[in-house]
């Protein structure tokens, strides 16, 4: 099985993410506050596209918190998922939740595809409490096309 990314709106003020890849999912239902998740979510896929090196978001679900790392290196990528009790999210009292290891370009692609797909609910990015990062996912589709 592929892996595969579904973000999709969950109320006015939420979303639900969920990351599947061989019989591994994971899937986080996060609030709008304290972060504006996805544009720290896509800053961390263009870092990741422009860097080797290692980034992160941070999703609430109130009080726990869920921080999604990507780490670049050479064409190869990481996703990890770990799962805090709240939000001093220490590594010693985290744990890991999910893993995926694959070519880098796939894995931004199916984070891109699905950033589109909730970039054209015009419901959603209307009510949605944080500017949508437009530019952001416009800047990963001119990444993605020139490094095919």
């Amino acid at each position: 099985m592929p892996f595969t990314v579904d973000i999709t709106p969950f109320g006015k003020d939420g979303l639900s993410v969920t990351l599947t890849a061989d019989e591994l999912t994971c899937s986080i239902v996060a609030s709008y506050i304290p972060y504006d998740s996805p544009s720290e979510f896509s800053s961390s896929l263009i870092a990741m596209l422009q860097s080797s090196g290692t980034s992160s978001s941070r999703w609430s679900t109130e009080p726990i918190e869920y921080e999604i790392i990507l780490e670049a290196i050479d064409k190869d990528g990481e996703v990890q998922v770990w799962r805090y009790q709240d939000a001093r999210r220490q590594r010693e009292e985290g744990q890991r939740v999910f893993t995926y290891n694959a070519e880098l370009l796939p894995i931004v692609r199916a984070f891109w595809r699905t950033f589109r797909r909730l970039e054209s609910d015009t419901a959603f990015v209307s009510q949605w409490p944080h500017p949508f990062p437009h530019r952001d996912i416009q800047r990963l589709r001119e990444l993605l096309t020139h490094r095919r």
